[in-house]
């Protein structure tokens, strides 16, 4: 649950869309209300890619693909600094702190990996870069 205008609570997805010419995903978050029987769809974030693992990721040197190359994405006109391929699996409440969520995601079909955001960095890709429905 993520606070929305006027002491309102709306539930936030992720979801990706593909870029057709060189087979890449960019992510976007969607807020949706749950009072309404049709869960209506309230705001839809610009797209955003999700990253790569970094050298100062905690074990990275363990790792099968321990340092992946460093391919921008290009979507349209677009560059993104970030792999072509990552895909959303979660979007949950981080238990230690509901102020946050934790994002899990696959990248390039090789390894996962999770971040920890923050609830106000969500509503701020909404309200920044979103199409109010």
């Amino acid at each position: 649950d993520v606070a929305w205008g006027n002491n309102e609570t709306v539930k936030v997805g992720i979801s990706h869309g593909v870029s057709r010419k060189e087979r890449g995903y960019v992510s976007r978050f969607y807020a949706f209300d749950t009072k309404s029987v049709w869960f209506q769809s309230v705001a839809v974030s610009g797209p955003f890619c999700l990253g790569r693992k970094a050298q100062t990721d905690i074990n990275a040197e363990t790792q099968i693909f321990p340092y992946p190359e460093r391919n921008n994405l290009i979507v349209g006109n677009e560059t993104y600094d970030c792999p072509h391929v990552t895909f959303a699996s979660g979007l949950v409440d981080y238990q230690a702190d509901t102020n946050y969520a934790v994002l899990s995601y696959g990248v390039n079909d090789c390894y996962s990996r999770s971040i920890v955001i923050s609830k106000k960095r969500i509503v701020e890709f909404l309200n920044l870069n979103s199409t109010v429905l």
